[in-house]
């Protein structure tokens, strides 16, 4: 009797494990969703350095190539790993999300300053301006 319940929860646990290893190589919607919002976000990124017309050509490359991983992990039955395929894509996709909001957030300091050197010049040349013509009034 003890063999055959060891026997029975040998091939439970088999039939388990072969089961979770199975489930694990399905690609989740949740994953899909992850994957495609973080392609989103760093869409925007790009968008807004093209309109910034910010050098922007390096991660346009590296989106290539994680949007063409995804496809072939969504689309293709080719890809034997689908677990190590998945971590190989958002980590590739995290990093990327990372570099393109550094140089979003840069671009926008640079912006900032700009915008705060060009009133500072401007307030600069309309108070000599002001200060020239009341001393010139002063004179007369």
């Amino acid at each position: 009797m003890k063999k055959l319940c060891f026997l029975l929860l040998f091939f439970f646990s088999t039939a388990l494990s072969l089961y979770a290893a199975e489930s694990e190589n399905i690609l989740l919607t949740e994953d899909i969703q992850r994957i495609e919002e973080k392609l989103k976000i760093i869409n925007n990124n790009i968008t807004y350095l093209k309109n910034e017309q910010v050098d922007y050509i390096e991660f346009t490359e590296k989106l290539d190539e994680a949007e063409k991983l995804y496809y072939d992990l969504k689309f293709s039955d080719q890809i034997k790993d689908v677990v190590i395929t998945r971590k190989l894509l958002t980590s590739n996709l995290t990093e990327l999300i990372s570099l393109t909001q550094r140089r979003v957030a840069f671009v926008k300091r640079m912006e900032l300053m700009y915008r705060l050197m060009v009133v500072m010049g401007m307030s600069i040349i309309i108070i000599l301006l002001v200060y020239s013509i009341y001393m010139y009034s002063r004179r007369k």
